[in-house]
């Protein structure tokens, strides 16, 4: 197999064919990809837009869901391999035969694509939104919405352009197209790692500054005493999109990307039920909600704020 320097690599619990491919590999092999690339290609046709802006193909989509990878996060410039990916881990030591993996495969592989995309830059641009209201004592927070503790919550009526119009009136230096670009190239070298408590985790940036000393606190503070109520984080990022349109180089916040793709993610990764079978095994293994640090060490985190957004749309 690759590189595995972070030793992920664990034994099948099963006796399966997969599951000695794997053994004998100590990684996938080409039955393991081929299966994987099947459901891959199931989801790739009920996702269309995911093909056309994200993944070029269903092989790539399952090649990659196996490993952890190390340097530019994109289909076509991964530059290393660093171990297993424990979601992949866990999905070849649940499975007891190849069908039961191929079954059990859908749900994680799909959350891998859907937190692949929500690495996107505005992704990331959502979760530092997300942070810098929640740390501001002068905000309420429900979900998706924001809105000041002065101002009524529901949800506001004005129109965006009202509220663009207020924002340009705030001067904010904005990050250069440089040190946008200087962001985007360390974060490429950013690598995975096993923090104290044995944890793989990937190191991460804290990206490009928005505005000098306080001046971006106070351009939120316009944008939301402007809207008279509550906002969707979507919509003030969108507003920051605008007025720093190079923040955002892989043009993630496009709608037709994935913003009226993406479909719902409405089900609780931790339910009792999966895709296709209600199997008990699934449910011991899989969901146990008294022991989530287990699942968390597995991968089996929520797909992130970007997600959840898309999915109001």
């Amino acid at each position: 197999m690759p590189n595995d320097s972070l030793g992920t690599y664990q034994q099948p619990v099963h006796d399966y064919t997969i599951a000695n491919e794997i053994a004998r590999r100590k990684g996938p092999g080409e039955r393991t990809l081929a299966v994987l690339t099947r459901v891959a290609e199931r989801i790739l046709r009920e996702n269309p837009a995911w093909r056309k802006y994200w993944f070029d193909s269903a092989d790539e989509c399952a090649l990659l869901f196996c490993y952890l990878c190390d340097g530019d996060e994109t289909i076509e410039g991964g530059s290393g391999f660093v171990g297993l990916n424990p979601q992949f881990v866990m999905l070849y030591q649940t499975a007891h035969d190849d069908a039961e993996f191929e079954l059990l495969a859908r749900k994680p592989l799909k959350h891998w694509m859907q937190d692949y995309i929500a690495r996107s830059d505005y992704g990331r641009l959502l979760d530092r939104l997300r942070a810098r209201l929640n740390r501001d004592e002068r905000y309420e927070t429900n979900k998706l919405w924001n809105w000041l503790k002065t101002m009524p919550s529901a949800p506001s009526t004005v129109d965006v352009s009202v509220l663009k119009q207020a924002a340009d009136q705030c001067h904010v230096d904005w990050p250069s197209e440089e040190a946008v670009a200087r962001d985007r190239d360390e974060r490429r070298k950013k690598k995975h790692y096993r923090n104290e408590e044995g944890k793989v985790r990937k190191a991460k940036g804290h990206g490009p500054k928005l505005g000098k000393k306080n001046q971006f606190n106070e351009w939120l503070l316009v944008v939301f005493t402007t809207a008279k109520g509550a906002l969707q984080r979507t919509s003030v990022a969108d507003l920051i999109c605008e007025s720093c349109p190079y923040l955002i180089g892989d043009h993630s916040q496009d709608s037709r990307y994935h913003m009226e793709n993406l479909d719902a993610i409405r089900e609780n990764k931790y339910s009792t039920m999966r895709e296709g079978t209600d199997d008990p095994t699934f449910k011991a293994v899989m969901m146990q909600m008294d022991n989530l640090e287990h699942l968390e060490q597995y991968g089996f985190v929520d797909p992130g704020e970007y997600l959840h957004s898309a999915a109001s749309v």
